[in-house]
């Protein structure tokens, strides 16, 4: 098994990705995300977010969670804010992936500036809190991130 600080850790991976199946890791059995308003979070940001916290608060799994980590996309982090649980979030590319553009809306963030603004302001807001962690897997987007951000965000390498 994943140890931390020689302490055992216990992943859960519930991808939505597109590649989720050389890895065996696909979400199966959702309640309210697919693979489409999973990344962008639909046309109605907030209205998701709330059907999501009330389909999962009393999730078993969920309750059992210490912290989610999010990283491709990484603002899937906005999730998870009302179950007040430790984040993170790991940009393994541009963080704003799915608030700008997706594999399916690629013309980014000047068609609609609105969820990029919502999640950057989040994301600042969970880069100041002591709880939560911020990470870039390379210095340059640990320098695009620090740019928009106003604050330094540690690279760490996934190699």
């Amino acid at each position: 098994g994943i140890r931390v600080h020689g302490r055992p850790v216990q992943v859960l991976d519930y991808s939505l990705s597109s590649a989720c199946a050389s890895m065996h890791t696909c979400a199966n059995d959702l309640k309210v995300l697919n693979g489409s308003n999973g990344q962008d979070l639909g046309s109605d940001p907030e209205k998701l977010k709330r059907e999501f916290y009330a389909a999962y608060k009393d999730d078993v799994t969920m309750q059992g969670v210490d912290a989610f980590v999010c990283s491709h996309p990484a603002a899937m982090c906005e999730l998870f804010a009302p179950f007040n649980k430790p984040r993170i979030v790991f940009a393994t590319t541009r963080f704003e992936m799915a608030r700008c553009f997706t594999d399916a809306n690629p013309e980014g963030c000047a068609h609609n500036p609105t969820k990029w603004r919502a999640w950057l302001e989040h994301l600042k807001g969970m880069a100041a809190s002591p709880r939560d962690l911020v990470l870039a897997n390379n210095e340059y987007d640990a320098q695009y991130m620090a740019y928009f951000l106003g604050r330094k965000v540690e690279a760490v390498s996934s190699l």
